[in-house]
């Protein structure tokens, strides 16, 4: 390779020029590039014009977002399972951790929620630079070159430090190889937090999963029906909703008069979308609704099947037997649902 992209050689027929075919290293390849692009976004958004750029008071729990909460929540508990893999050398649990944190945690959940507001808050410029500022000593022993050179620009834009989280400056040229590996207080780690962003999560997971079957145009805003409670738990996160998950309008659960609704589970409440597309393709409607029904059918009688066996009723744990209980009332549940909107495409 070295000889072609010099001159000094030329790739022959008997002499093929060396390709890389380790989809290892096409992974590593990608990994590097989401957080090149990653920190690009976050950078540009924290550039010499943004209110991070000093000045800014350090922010205080109960003064921060739900997306804030979660990913400093997230990041702590990054920090401590990096230290424990680091200390019993299981380097490729360290690997695990980085990927988990960059690829799922902060590009496709933290930085999509704060889009439409990161540019206005203040404060949550300021935990969007400390917090990629942690991601980048986390992820220096193993990508050393890609986040020394990201950390060469990101040092020139100072912020207000999050409180409980711990940057020790470079103490040599300002490279970030000298500076100290992260610390974060406990305080910031919190379940209830990461549970209630794992609801938000759960909501937009189910609408992306009917704007896929109905194939909803990517840059289609629909219209989400919520009743009363859902909407009183959504007020925190309408707009994390609207983003993620491509919702124009969050109106009442009235869609008697509403083009083209689909019904969705969001836990125990029935929510309805509409406005997927000019046309509703009735279709393509029965069509879901007949492949759900199908499964919906084969995991009942599975069940069944389970919970008339004594062998396992009266052998297996308590728990596991009430839990398949469970289990068999939530699907007859959604089939009995299934049936019922397949009965109203008709």
């Amino acid at each position: 390779a070295y000889g072609v992209s010099s001159g000094n050689a030329k790739a022959t027929p008997e002499a093929p020029l060396a390709r890389n075919t380790s989809s290892r290293l096409d992974e590593g390849r990608n990994f590097c590039n989401k957080l090149w692009n990653a920190s690009r976004f976050a950078m540009g958004m924290l550039g010499a014009d943004s209110a991070a750029h000093g000045g800014t008071s350090a922010p205080q729990p109960h003064e921060l977002s739900l997306p804030d909460r979660w990913m400093l929540s997230r990041l702590g508990r990054a920090i401590k399972a990096m230290d424990e893999a680091l200390g019993e050398y299981q380097f490729a649990r360290c690997a695990e951790i980085a990927y988990d944190l960059l690829w799922r945690d902060f590009c496709d959940w933290y930085l999509e929620s704060i889009k439409p507001t990161i540019g206005e808050d203040q404060l949550q410029q300021t935990v969007l630079r400390n917090t990629l500022d942690a991601v980048l000593r986390l992820l220096h022993p193993l990508i050393p070159y890609v986040t020394e050179t990201i950390y060469e620009r990101l040092r020139e834009i100072d912020a207000s430090a999050v409180p409980g989280l711990e940057l020790a400056a470079p103490t040599h040229d300002n490279l970030l190889c000298t500076a100290a590996w992260p610390a974060m207080d406990d305080s910031w780690i919190s379940d209830e937090i990461e549970q209630e962003f794992a609801r938000v999560q759960t909501l937009v997971r189910t609408i992306r999963d009917v704007r896929g079957q109905q194939k909803v145009h990517p840059k289609r805003k629909i219209t989400l029906h919520v009743n009363a409670e859902t909407a009183t738990e959504l007020f925190q996160m309408t707009e994390i909703v609207r983003s993620l998950a491509g919702v124009g309008t969050i109106a009442g659960p009235d869609v008697e008069h509403a083009e083209n609704s689909v019904s969705l589970r969001y836990f125990d409440h029935e929510l309805h979308v509409s406005d997927l597309a000019d046309a509703l393709d009735a279709g393509a409607e029965r069509e879901r609704l007949e492949r759900e029904i199908s499964e919906l059918t084969k995991s009942l009688k599975a069940l069944d099947g389970r919970l008339s066996n004594p062998g396992y009723t009266e052998k297996a744990p308590a728990h596991l037997v009430d839990e398949t209980r469970k289990q068999r009332e939530k699907v007859a549940s959604d089939l009995q649902k299934a049936q019922s909107d397949l009965e109203s495409v008709a």
